[in-house]
């Protein structure tokens, strides 16, 4: 519109701009409508991808309740509500009469076909297996003693099978008992002396038991690995059953394990640590819970295995009573009630050591320093070692060389410890070290002390390596038996003798045994024992 016509008619220019005015906004209105409709469309979208994500996660676990119950154990197959997901009731009711007929099938076709499992009753002992028979008979003179000269008569005899193994093979021993009775039936009969089955009504013989001890407990191998190794041999032999043995057997050494126990508590110096074992317990949520094995070594060597359920500052307690004297381990917490006038914290060097090891690839000059003070303390123990001192000797020598030594590292700990970051690598091995180092300093107080804790660390690895292979242990008494068997093979290792020659010749001992006769069948005392028959024979 030119400016002639502007002026001619403003009305009509006003009404034509007020009429561009409301298609703007018209226009505005347009797009906040389509601005509210795109967020409703993205908030169905957001909605829908969180049903999808929800289908998602039922399918797979529909399918991994079908893969459970396909190729799962039998008690893992029928778990109550496993496959319950919000099906249409009408699908669901589907499923359910499919499935019925489905069971009602399979029972019909099951118990025209297969006659019900007979339960129970020993596993026979295959007739390949090489046999011995041993008799056991009474001499004629003893015969003739008891129901007078040729009035006697045998009248039969009892038959033992025993499954004994010998290294690389199994053979069956027949105990043949012989029994004999008067001839004029006057007298009660009699049956000559014969060895008693270690386990009692059991077939292994202590030959066998020693061998799945050593097997399961030194070489680490799960009781379904020596099945497999049997079945080689011709033989299957239940995994319940040599379950059952180890326990047993574990039984019959406790004697045994409480007389090293007691030899350790008798002492006044204790070392210990603990290392973690799942353990099963229908009890607990997942069907398992965490369990703990602890050593507690004397400064000899001489060791004990306990197992335990928990791991808290009554665990160690409980085991060690009234202890008094000097008690090593790391600087967890649950030994601090341990600790008293009476009982003095040891610290371990190893475990100051280790933290500035972790720490030297970010502070590798503070690290470098204080692996090279703390190197300094394990040449003084190197040296009494090469020179073979005395307990006295290494205490004067560690008074003369490592107490100023200590004195130095204690003051660079100080001193570096205000120049770097509490939060920092170096920083947390510093406070770690200087918190406990009154009691990282106490072993120069006596030489039988050590510096560290690695023999105890060496004493549990078998542990850490077993678990690796059999995974947790069968309750409760599975937990006792292994401590038990561990503090046996423990032991042997320590006296440097066969740990199967060791419990082979103890359990054919045991049967006829005194309780208080245990102690002379310590791996320390056997070996002493076995040492002077041989210089007699000689």
């Amino acid at each position: 519109m030119d400016r002639e016509t502007l002026l001619a008619n403003p009305d009509a220019f006003i009404e034509q701009h007020l009429s561009l005015i409301q298609t703007v906004k018209d226009l505005m209105q347009l797009c906040q409508e389509q601005r509210e409709t795109i967020a409703k469309l993205e908030l169905r979208i957001q909605e829908q991808d969180k049903q999808i994500s929800g289908l998602v996660l039922e399918l797979k676990t529909v399918k991994a309740a079908a893969a459970r119950y396909r190729f799962g154990r039998k008690s893992e197959r029928d778990i109550e509500g496993q496959l319950a997901l919000p099906f249409d009731s009408e699908l669901e009711s589907a499923i359910a009469v499919k499935i019925t007929a489905d069971a009602t099938e399979q029972i019909e076709e099951s118990s025209s076909k297969k006659p019900k499992k007979k339960r129970g009753g020993r596993t026979a002992i295959p007739e390949h297996l090489p046999r011995e028979q041993r008799v056991y008979k009474i001499e004629k003179a003893d015969l003739d003693e008891e129901f007078g000269v040729d009035q006697w008569r045998e009248i039969g005899e009892e038959t033992r099978l025993e499954l004994d193994y010998r290294p690389g093979k199994l053979v069956v021993i027949e105990h043949v008992t012989k029994r004999y009775a008067g001839k004029d039936r006057s007298l009660a009969p009699i049956r000559a002396d014969s060895p008693k089955a270690v386990i009692a009504k059991g077939r292994p013989s202590a030959g066998l038991l020693a061998h799945i001890v050593i097997a399961k407990y030194s070489d680490h191998l799960p009781l379904y690995r020596i099945d497999k190794i049997f079945k080689r041999d011709g033989i299957s032999i239940p995994k319940s059953t040599v379950c059952h043995w180890v326990q047993q057997t574990a039984l019959l050494l406790t004697g045994i394990v409480n007389a090293i126990k007691n030899e350790i508590l008798s002492g006044d110096i204790i070392r210990s640590d603990a290392t973690h074992v799942v353990m099963l317990d229908k009890n607990s949520e997942n069907g398992s819970k965490r369990s703990y094995i602890f050593p507690y070594m004397n400064h000899s060597g001489l060791v004990v295995f306990d197992h335990s359920e928990t791991h808290n500052k009554q665990t160690a307690k409980k085991f060690i009573g009234d202890f008094k004297g000097y008690f090593q381990a790391d600087a967890a917490g649950i030994y601090d009630s341990l600790y008293s006038e009476d009982t003095k914290e040891v610290a371990c060097w190893a475990h100051a050591r280790r933290k500035f090891d972790e720490a030297k690839n970010y502070f590798p000059k503070d690290s470098k320093t204080a692996l090279k003070l703390i190197r300094g303390l394990y040449e003084i123990e190197r040296q009494a070692k090469n020179e073979k001192l005395s307990i006295e000797e290494i205490r004067r020598l560690r008074q003369e060389k490592a107490k100023p030594l200590l004195i130095s590292i204690r003051q660079w700990m100080k001193d570096r410890k205000i120049a770097v970051l509490p939060s920092s690598a170096i920083g947390k091995a510093l406070s770690y070290s200087l918190k406990n180092f009154d009691a990282l300093e106490t072993y120069i107080e006596d030489g039988r002390l050590k510096i560290d804790n690695n023999d105890v660390e060496g004493a549990i690895r078998p542990v850490a390596l077993g678990r690796k292979n059999f995974l947790f242990f069968a309750g409760q008494q599975g937990g006792r038996a292994a401590a038990i068997h561990y503090t046996i093979i423990a032991n042997c290792r320590l006296e440097g003798i066969n740990p199967f020659e060791y419990i082979k010749d103890v359990l054919s001992r045991i049967p006829g045994l005194k309780a208080q006769d245990a102690l002379s069948l310590t791996p320390r005392n056997w070996k002493a024992t076995q040492a002077s028959l041989t210089l007699q024979a000689t």
